[in-house]
């Protein structure tokens, strides 16, 4: 079984700033599985808000939308590193149609996948340095 429960709050050099949380999580259902996304935004970064948002609904999206029932370990880590690929990429489209350099919307991602059997899970910064096509580690 699996309980899901948020608590969601600026931390206090955000209340004395005036700054918003920075943080966004997403949770899907599909099938018989939960996918779950959780972003930290980089708190230096001028929109990492918006950046976290984006990032966490584009790869949650995604892999809710490419897991197949019985899938493969391998294939539902490359389907969360693809994910991760996707939430890159739209988080610098986001930045592009604003106007904004990508760097301000750096985040942190990590997404999971939760069959009732198995945590897949992975981790990965989304920042601008990273080259063209993002590489996950296994």
């Amino acid at each position: 079984m699996m309980q899901r429960f948020v608590y969601h709050a600026r931390g206090l050099d955000h209340i004395e700033t005036g700054d918003p949380c920075q943080d966004a999580y997403l949770t899907a259902r599909c099938g018989d599985a939960m996918v779950f996304g959780v972003s930290d935004g980089v708190g230096s970064r001028k929109h990492s808000e918006r950046g976290s948002r984006v990032a966490v609904a584009s790869a949650v999206l995604y892999v809710s939308n490419h897991l197949e029932s019985g899938m493969a370990d391998e294939d539902v880590r490359d389907v969360i590193r693809a994910g991760f690929a996707v939430a890159y990429h739209t988080v610098c489209d986001t930045a592009r149609r604003a106007g904004e350099p990508a760097r301000e919307l750096d985040a942190t991602l990590c997404v999971g996948v939760w069959d009732g059997k198995r945590l897949s899970w992975g981790q990965a910064g989304i920042r601008v340095w990273w080259p063209r096509s993002p590489r996950a580690s296994t």
